[in-house]
């Protein structure tokens, strides 16, 4: 994980803390913290873009409010314009006052965790692969170098071969 800014982080798990609602245990502020580190972590990479888009499905009540499609999604860095690539995390009909409710970055921070956590379980997997990659090509490389301090084994140490009788 990258380093993050403590002053960033403590101004994102108390913005975490104000709006994140319930928590599950362990608790609200171990749960705030890693919300907050979660969205952190992805904000700093280049290659990951938060979106916002209009709602595509239409909404069968009355509401004054916006609905939102919040997306994660993994960009080329060097491509121009900030859209398309590989959805990571998504989550629709997000219902909120205005462009700017801060509910919209407690739902960004619940799918970074998303995303933080599949990536773990997929390098988990290349790891695992790896390594059995590795241990089939293994090849048996004879015995250890033994200690020079220790006796060899199976030796006799005899001073004159009168001794041995």
């Amino acid at each position: 994980m990258p380093d993050i800014d403590p002053n960033k982080l403590e101004r994102e798990i108390a913005l975490q803390l104000k709006h994140g609602g319930y928590a599950t245990p362990p608790g609200p502020l171990p749960c705030a913290e890693e919300r907050a580190r979660a969205i952190l972590t992805l904000e700093a990479r280049e290659d990951i873009v938060f979106l916002t888009e209009d709602e595509d499905e239409p909404w069968d009540g009355e509401a004054p409010t916006y609905f939102f499609c919040l997306s994660i999604r993994r960009i080329d860095p060097n491509a121009v314009g900030r859209r398309g690539g590989e959805c990571l995390a998504s989550l629709g009909m997000v219902y909120v006052n205005d462009f700017h409710d801060p509910y919209l970055r407690v739902c960004f921070a619940h799918l970074a965790l998303e995303v933080l956590s599949d990536e773990a379980e997929e390098q988990e997997r290349v790891d695992t692969y790896n390594a059995a990659e590795l241990a089939s090509r293994a090849t048996y490389a004879g015995p250890a170098q033994p200690d020079p301090m220790l006796p060899a084994p199976c030796a006799m140490r005899l001073s004159s071969p009168e001794a041995a009788l």
